[in-house]
C-alpha cells in the first residue's frame, strides 16, 4: 500500500469520526431542548399553584388590624378544630419559649398515622416545648381533627395553625423570589417551598424545625439554638 493510499484511508476515517461526533452532539442538543420543553409548567398550573399557597394576584392580606396572640396556649384552637387560627395573623410563636415546628404543605385535609405518631412523640418527649403543626389547608378532615384533639388532651402545648405562604414569607429576604413566576415554574415545587418555609418560620420566631417523619426519643435541649441538622440517607 502506497503512502498516498494510506493517507486517503486515514482522511476518510477522520471524516467518519467527525461525522459521528456531530451526530452525537446534535442528538444531545435535541434531547436537551425536548427535556426543557417537557419541564415547562403551563401558565394555568403556575397560576393555580400561586393561588393555592397564597401568592395569587389579589391574595395579599395587607397590614394586620390587630397583633396576633403570642404563644401556643390551650384554647388557641377551635374545640372541634373546624377552623384553624392563621399563623402570624391570629396566633404567633413566642420567641422566648421553646418552639418546635412541623409542616405539611401537601394541601391535603388528612394527616397520616405516621405523622400523628411523630407529633405525639415530639409532644410527650418535649413536655416543656410548644409544638406547632403548620398546615397549608384551611380546614381538616373530621377524622384528622378528632385525632389531633386527642393529642391535644395529652399535650396542651400542641397548636395546629393554617400557614399562608405569603404571610409567612413577606417579612423575609426571600419574599421577592416568590413574587416571580420563575419560582413556581418547577417540577420540584414542594421541596423548594418546604426549604424556604422552614427557614422563614425560624427566621421570624426562633425555635427549631423537624420533619414530620421523625420520632423523638430524647428531649431537645432548650439552649440548643441557631443550629441546622441534616439527616444522611
Amino acid at each position: 500500500m502506497t503512502k498516498r493510499d494510506r493517507g486517503r484511508m486515514m482522511g476518510s476515517s477522520n471524516k467518519l469520526d467527525l461525522s459521528g461526533w456531530l451526530i452525537v452532539i446534535m442528538l444531545g442538543i435535541a434531547v436537551t431542548v425536548m427535556f426543557a420543553i417537557l419541564r415547562e409548567v403551563p401558565n394555568k398550573e403556575i397560576k393555580r399553584r400561586r393561588e393555592a399557597y397564597g401568592y395569587g394576584e389579589k391574595q395579599d392580606p395587607g397590614p394586620l388590624s390587630a397583633p396576633p396572640t403570642v404563644g401556643c396556649l390551650p384554647g388557641v384552637n377551635d374545640p372541634a378544630l373546624k377552623s384553624l387560627p392563621r399563623l402570624y395573623v391570629d396566633v404567633a410563636p413566642d420567641p422566648a419559649e421553646q418552639n418546635i415546628y412541623m409542616m405539611d404543605l401537601s394541601l391535603k385535609s388528612n394527616i397520616t398515622s405516621k405523622t400523628l405518631c411523630s407529633i405525639e412523640s415530639m409532644c410527650t418527649v418535649n413536655g416543656d416545648a410548644h409544638v406547632w403543626l403548620l398546615v397549608t389547608r384551611e380546614k381538616l378532615h373530621a377524622s384528622t381533627a378528632a385525632s389531633l384533639r386527642n393529642l391535644q388532651e395529652i399535650c396542651q402545648r400542641l397548636c395546629v395553625a393554617h400557614m399562608n405562604v405569603r404571610v409567612v414569607m413577606r417579612d423575609t429576604p426571600a419574599h421577592a423570589l416568590l413574587e416571580s413566576d420563575s419560582f413556581w415554574n418547577t417540577l420540584y415545587l414542594l421541596p423548594h417551598l418546604s426549604d424556604l418555609l422552614r427557614y422563614a418560620v425560624v427566621y421570624n420566631s426562633g425555635g427549631m424545625y423537624v420533619d414530620y417523619d421523625i420520632i423523638a426519643l430524647r428531649p431537645f435541649k432548650k439552649n440548643s439554638i441557631n443550629f441546622y441538622g441534616s439527616e444522611v440517607m
